[in-house]
């Protein structure tokens, strides 16, 4: 090989074996040495070989640099790192903020940066106490760590706050977000699935539910539309899935709600006892199958309440004929009396 020619581009591309743009991409981004005639680039072969050279006795001296991430991977990890775990659920898949990369990327993005213990925090010249679930942003800082347009970052933000996910209270300053169902990202995962886990596990959500339904009955908090769908998906598993709170469904939850505290009942053992009726489920296959917007109607939550679907023992044709016998004892014995 003749070290002492001088290639073009194109020539020395071929003559290492790699693409015009790759021989590109290490003149423009990694230095490779180059020298010009007018308006043309051309390199000397053993000048590039001997930079090549250098760069491969450099590789072998470092240490491998850590593999690339993308921007969602690198926020999970910091955080992991430094604050924590936060938890997600299958559902997750089902929802529309999977459908978009970006929404996702957002979503996971507030469940990351929310306060896990009470704090404060400066902002300017203000000390701002933020409780968990609650953090500090803005629209172009949210953006500029999202790698986001700043409008395109604030649309999702308000999507989640129109969603129920989180609440939003700003100024021209700051915005301070605070999410709506924190607690239920922040149970600790169960470490096997042995039945004594999974009934803490169970007993820790049910706590977590009740905490915010009390916190708006005693007017501390906003209406927990989110907790009342999640407790329904996760308790009546036949029935259909609830996946958007409409204006209609919040009305509705709104006043379940004030009626199901009226007498201590919890929501969990309302859902509990749809879940447990072969006819709500349709398990009895009668062509009948009750829905979330069903279940929250006044009259038929009523009927629920007093049991009118409950399941029945069946009878039995031995059974029959043993109260039939009773009966027609108690008949011929009350004819003698009188």
């Amino acid at each position: 090989m003749n070290t002492a020619r001088v290639l073009n581009e194109r020539e020395l591309a071929a003559e290492l074996g790699l693409s015009p743009w790759t021989v590109r991409g290490m003149r423009l981004k990694e230095g490779c040495p180059y020298f010009t005639v007018g308006a043309r680039i051309f390199y000397r072969l053993a000048t590039v070989l001997a930079w090549i050279a250098a760069k491969e006795q450099d590789g072998r001296q470092q240490p491998a640099p850590a593999p690339k991430v993308g921007v969602l991977r690198r926020i999970v990890r910091e955080a992991v790192l430094i604050e924590g775990y936060v938890r997600l659920h299958r559902r997750l898949l089902e929802g529309a903020i999977f459908s978009n990369p970006s929404l996702l990327k957002t979503w996971i993005w507030c469940l990351l940066k929310a306060s896990h213990k009470e704090h404060k925090q400066t902002v300017g010249l203000k000390k701002i106490t933020l409780m968990p679930g609650q953090f500090i942003t803005g629209r172009f800082v949210g953006a500029a760590e999202l790698k986001l347009n700043p409008s395109t970052f604030w649309k999702y933000m308000l999507w989640l706050r129109d969603n129920q996910s989180l609440d939003i209270q700003g100024n021209n300053k700051y915005s301070l977000v605070s999410l709506t169902n924190w607690e239920l990202y922040q149970l600790a995962p169960l470490k096997n699935d042995s039945k004594g886990d999974i009934q803490n596990n169970i007993q820790r959500d049910s706590s977590v539910t009740q905490t915010k339904m009390e916190k708006w009955q005693n007017g501390k908090d906003t209406v927990p539309y989110g907790t009342v769908v999640e407790t329904f998906n996760a308790t009546c598993t036949s029935l259909p899935r609830v996946r958007d709170v409409t204006a209609h469904r919040q009305a509705a939850i709104k006043g379940f709600l004030k009626w199901i505290g009226q007498d201590g009942r919890t929501v969990e053992d309302f859902f509990r006892r749809v879940e447990a009726s072969d006819f709500l489920t349709n398990r009895t296959e009668q062509g009948f199958r009750a829905g979330f917007d069903w279940v929250l109607k006044p009259a038929n939550r009523q009927k629920i309440a007093e049991g009118n679907y409950d399941n029945r023992l069946p009878v039995s044709t031995q059974q029959r004929s043993r109260m039939a016998g009773a009966i027609a004892g108690t008949r011929a014995f009350l004819e003698e009396e009188i």
